[in-house]
C-alpha cells in the first residue's frame, strides 16, 4: 500500500496553509522579491520564508526610514535589503506592496531591470494590472 497521502489542492486548504499548498503544488518554488517594507510587505515576507519559499530581496525607498525597515524586515526574511536605484531583481515573482498611487512609480523605477522571465505583480484590490503595464513591455 502507498503510504503518500496526495497533496490538498489549493482550493481545498484554509488560508493559513494554503501557502504550504501552493509550494506542495509547484514542481519550481519560484524566488520572490518583495518591494515594500511596510506591515503588507513584511507579512508576505516572512508568511512565504516560514512556508519555505526563498525571498531574494526586500526593495524600499532610499529614504532613511524605509531602508532601516527594509533592513530589519530582511534579516528576519533571511535575505538583504535593497533601494528601488540598486535592486538586483534576480527573483522569478517581483511582488508590490507599496500603496496604490505608488505602484506605477515602483514600476518605472524598475523597469531598466531584466524583466524576461519574470513575474510582477501587486497587491491592490483597486487598481488593475495596468499599473505594471511598463514592466510588460520590458519582459
Amino acid at each position: 500500500m502507498d503510504d503518500e497521502r496526495p497533496s490538498p489542492s489549493i482550493s481545498s486548504v484554509r488560508p493559513p496553509d494554503m501557502l504550504r499548498a501552493m509550494k506542495n503544488a509547484e514542481a519550481h518554488c519560484p524566488q520572490i522579491a518583495i518591494v515594500g517594507a511596510g506591515k503588507l510587505g513584511a507579512a508576505l515576507a516572512i508568511s512565504l520564508r516560514g512556508a519555505g519559499y526563498s525571498i531574494s530581496e526586500i526593495v524600499s525607498r532610499d529614504g532613511e526610514g524605509s531602508r532601516r525597515r527594509a533592513k530589519a524586515l530582511a534579516r528576519r526574511a533571511g535575505t538583504v535589503a535593497a533601494t528601488l536605484r540598486k535592486a538586483a531583481l534576480r527573483a522569478d515573482l517581483v511582488w508590490f506592496c507599496v500603496p496604490d498611487g505608488e505602484i506605477e512609480k515602483c514600476a518605472r523605477l524598475l523597469a531598466a531591470r531584466d524583466w524576461k522571465g519574470k513575474i510582477a505583480v501587486h497587491s491592490s484590490g483597486a487598481m488593475t494590472s495596468d499599473e505594471l503595464s511598463v514592466l510588460r513591455k520590458r519582459g
